[in-house]
């Protein structure tokens, strides 16, 4: 996969990225490209012809992931955390989609799920989809919503990617990635993950950015949900029900996040917590 680069932020969890590289290079040989963009002093020894860039400070997850795609200069750039793997298989097949569909901009997936201690799927699919490429952005937005879709993996054009990765912001940024995408060209959605997402790690445990945003970052996710909505209907929002419609469907996603919040907190033993999302969605009303 020459044409491919493998982009891995990190910061501070050497022991997690070690295994992540190690396990990148089994699986992918050495004709893969690897970066390393580093919010921390990582002391893990690199693979031969993989590229360490150090930021200056920590300039934050998220803009750390952006700088890690940008870095790149192939012809596709894919996203790994540094505590997970990807499937060259499945990867191969978004590369080969890609090849065969020129005017497609990026190749979305969903992830999977994975428990590597007891080797078994926690979760098969993150969100269900059904190989299906959108060159319509108002089917798209209907796609979002009702199969509550997280578009946070996807294979890129690397020489579309400054139009649609934009410098992160307060509106959650998978959500803005998409805008900016759908808005130049079709985008894919295919059924079968190509990204694992481990769950229990043989490394041992950690925090894993998720876990805790899915608690905390709810107007993170409107954000990004009306910065989609706006660009999707930008020329029809003069019609009131579609404004409420819009509203209702955001209303409804944001009301699932609460309902995974409250039994997460809830299973955490922390039930003031998990009562005031419990009220959240007595309000979203769904």
């Amino acid at each position: 996969m020459r044409d491919l680069s493998i982009c891995i932020p990190t910061y501070n969890r050497d022991p997690f990225l070690a295994w992540t590289l190690e396990r990148t290079v089994a699986d992918f040989g050495s004709d893969v490209k690897l970066i390393v963009s580093d919010n921390g002093k990582s002391e893990v020894a690199l693979p031969p012809g993989a590229r360490y860039i150090r930021q200056p400070q920590n300039i934050g997850a998220f803009p750390n992931m952006r700088a890690a795609l940008l870095a790149s200069h192939t012809k596709y750039v894919v996203f790994l955390g540094d505590d997970d793997y990807l499937l060259p298989g499945e990867v191969q097949k978004g590369i080969d989609f890609l090849d065969s569909n020129p005017q497609v901009l990026a190749y979305f997936a969903p992830c999977q799920l994975y428990d590597e201690v007891e080797q078994k799927p926690a979760w098969d699919a993150f969100y269900p989809a059904d190989d299906e490429t959108f060159t319509r952005a108002d089917l798209l937005w209907n796609f979002v919503m009702h199969k509550h879709v997280w578009p946070e993996h996807a294979i890129y054009r690397r020489d579309r990617l400054e139009e649609i990765m934009q410098p992160r912001s307060a509106a959650y940024w998978c959500f803005v990635d998409l805008a900016n995408a759908a808005l130049r060209g079709p985008v894919h959605f295919a059924k079968a993950p190509y990204y694992r997402n481990i769950t229990s790690h043989p490394v041992g445990g950690r925090v894993k950015l998720g876990d805790q945003q899915c608690l905390t970052d709810f107007d993170a996710y409107r954000a990004g949900l009306e910065v989609l909505a706006h660009d999707i209907f930008q020329n029809n929002l003069g019609d009131a029900d579609l404004r409420r419609d819009i509203n209702d469907m955001i209303r409804q996603f944001l009301w699932s996040r609460y309902e995974v919040a409250s039994r997460i907190l809830d299973g955490q033993g922390r039930t003031a917590e998990a009562g005031l999302m419990k009220k959240r969605m007595a309000i979203t009303g769904f």
